[in-house]
């Protein structure tokens, strides 16, 4: 995967089922980072291995490049399907 550049800031992001999770809300030094929805965050951090306590929904998380599926049609397609219903 090539790394990301600025234009991928306001990028959505996506599960592999084209469900929406969250944007691309920077990007420094190639690595885009992802602030997740809020309604999500728990069942996406959980899924991801991230740990789910504490920082708040605001913070942003790096996209690393085993989680990505693809980038294409104007968003980023993470692999597996992250939304729990």
């Amino acid at each position: 995967m090539d790394e990301f550049s600025d234009e991928a800031k306001g990028t959505p992001v996506v599960d592999i089922n084209d469900n929406p999770i969250g944007v691309v809300s920077s990007v420094e030094n190639g690595t885009a980072y992802v602030e997740f929805d809020p309604g999500l965050v728990d069942a996406i951090k959980s899924n991801f291995g991230i740990s789910a306590g504490g920082q708040g929904a605001e913070d942003t998380y790096p996209l690393r490049e085993e989680m990505v599926d693809r980038v294409t049609d104007g968003k980023v397609r993470l692999l597996g399907d992250h939304v729990v219903e």
